[in-house]
């Protein structure tokens, strides 16, 4: 808008600092059974998607985001605390991965636009195998090869090898108010397909857990961003949810034949079946595109996304 305006510049640029400090102070706790920590990294990977740019009539925007998530995190809200570490012991998460992101945006007018984005995530490490479910409530009671250890109503077996991915395309309108170069403030609202899958599997004692959320899913947010000197910075916040709930399971198996020995089918509650929060902020220097991008822990997990980011205009006045 126009420079003259600077009561009003001042105001953008306090929502902005203010917007930003909201995200990286939003948590929604939860006990990071499969695939939370899954549906975390691709919180992040979805994030990277917002614009670098503001919209323009006939410009289509481009980018490219590859990142580094990690989640190491430890919570006792659901475990009982016993003699054995590897039994009774805190949830003990510490997984790490990779994620990418594409997106293309086009711009109809100054003020409308359309967006379309493709996320993939891959994690892996050591994490908590737990026999409830989100509200602490027991899915089924832990068999003797497990409660043999100490006796003491064991709930949960840390040190599991946990392993996850999950894809994620999702097309966008995107509206914004404003005009101009300086700051913006576009609003999404999109709907898409969403497939995550994440095991915790403790070999040691035959017990597999398993969660899969395959939906249609919504996205809504917004994305406010100005100039800083050279750079262009942008924070966002956007809520997404999967449609149809997703399916989780524990298994119990001989370790040595794979033998499946019973199966216990459940559907995800609590925050995995509802909306979940997605955070983080850009920086982009504008005249070579590049750029890193932040996604700070919004699940109470204790995860956390870094990334590297190019972004291009092409086409109309784009460069």
């Amino acid at each position: 808008m126009s420079s003259r305006l600077s009561p009003l510049r001042t105001i953008r640029r306090i929502l902005f600092v203010v917007s930003a400090l909201l995200l990286l102070q939003s948590a929604a706790h939860a006990t990071g059974d499969p695939p939370m920590l899954n549906i975390q990294a691709l919180s992040a990977v979805m994030s990277r998607s917002v614009l670098t740019y503001p919209l323009r009539a006939g410009v289509f925007q481009t980018k490219f985001a590859p990142s580094y998530v990690t989640n190491n995190s430890q919570d006792s809200s659901n475990v009982n605390n016993g003699p054995n570490p590897n039994i009774d012991g805190r949830f003990s998460n510490k997984m790490s991965g990779y994620g990418m992101t594409t997106a293309l945006t086009y711009g109809f007018t100054d003020h409308w636009g359309v967006s379309f984005l493709a996320g993939y995530t891959n994690i892996s490490g050591s994490r908590t195998l737990s026999f409830r479910d989100n509200n602490g409530t027991l899915i089924v009671t832990p068999p003797a090869k497990v409660n043999s250890a100490t006796n003491n109503g064991n709930n949960a077996i840390n040190g599991a090898a946990g392993q996850g991915h999950g894809i994620v395309a999702i097309v966008s309108a995107i509206w914004d108010h404003w005009e101009g170069d300086g700051f913006r403030l576009p609003v999404y609202l999109g709907s898409g397909v969403m497939s995550i899958s994440e095991q915790a599997d403790a070999a040691g004692y035959g017990m597999k857990r398993t969660g899969d959320v395959m939906s249609p899913s919504l996205l809504v947010g917004m994305a406010p961003s100005m100039n800083l000197w050279k750079f262009r910075a942008v924070s966002y916040f956007m809520l997404a949810t999967a449609l149809i709930p997703g399916t989780g399971s524990i298994i119990d198996y001989d370790p040595r034949t794979g033998a499946v020995n019973s199966k216990t089918n459940f559907p995800l509650v609590g925050g995995l079946d509802s909306a979940f929060p997605i955070a983080g902020v850009e920086f982009t220097y504008r005249p070579w595109g590049l750029g890193f991008t932040y996604a700070p822990d919004v699940m109470g997990e204790g995860a956390q996304s870094y990334g590297l980011k190019w972004s291009r205009e092409w086409g109309g006045q784009g460069k």
